[in-house]
């Protein structure tokens, strides 16, 4: 079989990490993201934030954030549920806490200079924002900057955290295991790990406190969050792009090769693969014993996440575009977003049959 183009985003993405940072080249273009709160999914796509009806489809109003916005600047980012407010960073250097409604906006600042790529996470009484100047931001919830972390190259990776410890991986190839001072007023670095690769962002870490970590090395890790120790490394066919899914103990992941599969988190042993065909950019979705993706073909795939059942396909459907993001569930449909097709955010049922499409009005 013919192997897929690499996208055309990919590429740039990946010619990023060679250039300085003062240059940014990070692409324009990106794709819808999703939160899914009380049945109702937070979509952001190029300029704004669209809050839609998780049953059928239909914007809710007030319908988008901000009411007049094209061009004005991109979210590249899933908004963040803090304190019933929406935290989400933009590519034009700025933070903003936005109504759970999207009515208004109650402070934005630009203490950055790059990107923020991934969603602000909350630590304790602190806002952690990573962002493409190569620092994770730490602000308090009114988005008053108490300190930053700086590292030797772009952090796009969503910051996790485990106990008193925050994580971050960055395009110099290495994760950081970071705590808060004594003063609170900055951080120390109680260890680091090179990884012989970039990290966009895959990073995630279970209740155990293991991280996984996939880089452009097509590598992914296993590490102990506590010591920095590397329990298992394994190759894998392609690039592990987005955060993978641990469920008891298996790992749930898609590639860019087009491979979907399951390891052992003991060891990293394989315990199946499937070959959707062309790249799986986004993250995998699970829901009871299926597992949902998104492919760059624009295929929506359905498979069963068991280790030896009796059919590993469930279902497939065309959606079109190109399916980069990571699949939520509402109440009755697994959703998908996509770029470059008809529709902006595609849902379908968990049997597989049609739902709705939403495409923002003018």
């Amino acid at each position: 079989m013919r192997k897929s183009r690499i996208p055309l985003l990919l590429v740039l993405i990946s010619m990023s990490v060679a250039l300085t940072a003062c240059t940014g080249a990070i692409p324009d273009r990106s794709w819808p993201e999703s939160l899914v709160v009380d049945n109702t999914i937070y979509t952001a796509s190029q300029s704004y934030i669209f809050a839609v009806d998780g049953e059928t489809g239909k914007e809710l109003d007030p319908k988008r954030f901000p009411k007049d916005a094209e061009g004005a600047t991109a979210f590249g980012s899933t908004p963040s549920l803090i304190d019933d407010q929406l935290y989400i960073g933009d590519y034009a250097s700025q933070l903003r806490i936005v109504a759970k409604n999207l009515s208004s906006q109650s402070a934005i600042v630009k203490d950055a200079t790059g990107r923020f790529l991934s969603s602000p996470v909350a630590f304790g009484d602190l806002i952690l924002a990573a962002n493409a100047d190569h620092n994770l931001y730490a602000f308090d919830k009114s988005l008053k900057l108490k300190w930053k972390f700086t590292a030797k190259n772009s952090i796009w990776t969503k910051p996790v955290i485990f106990d008193d410890l925050i994580f971050v991986s960055s395009t110099d190839k290495s994760v950081y295991a970071l705590k808060q001072n004594a003063s609170k007023d900055g951080v120390d670095v109680v260890w680091s790990k090179d990884l012989g690769g970039s990290v966009f962002f895959s990073q995630t870490i279970d209740e155990n406190g293991i991280l996984y970590i996939g880089t452009l090395n097509n590598e992914l890790f296993a590490i102990d969050a506590k010591s920095g120790n590397i329990n298992w490394q394994v190759k894998t066919a392609g690039t592990v792009w987005a955060p993978v899914v641990v469920l008891g103990d298996r790992l749930f992941a898609g590639d860019q090769s087009g491979k979907i599969f399951a390891l052992n988190i003991k060891d990293g042993s394989q315990v199946w693969e499937y070959d959707a065909g062309s790249p799986v950019i986004g993250g995998v979705a699970v829901r009871e014993t299926s597992l949902f993706a998104g492919t760059q073909k624009g295929q929506a795939i359905c498979i069963s996440k068991e280790d030896n059942p009796a059919n590993r396909m469930l279902w497939t459907k065309e959606v079109g575009g190109k399916l980069y993001s990571t699949p939520v569930f509402t109440q009755s449909y697994v959703v998908f977003g996509g770029m470059e097709g008809d529709n902006t955010l595609t849902a379908i049922k968990f049997n597989g049959d049609s739902g709705w499409t939403f495409k923002p009005s003018k």
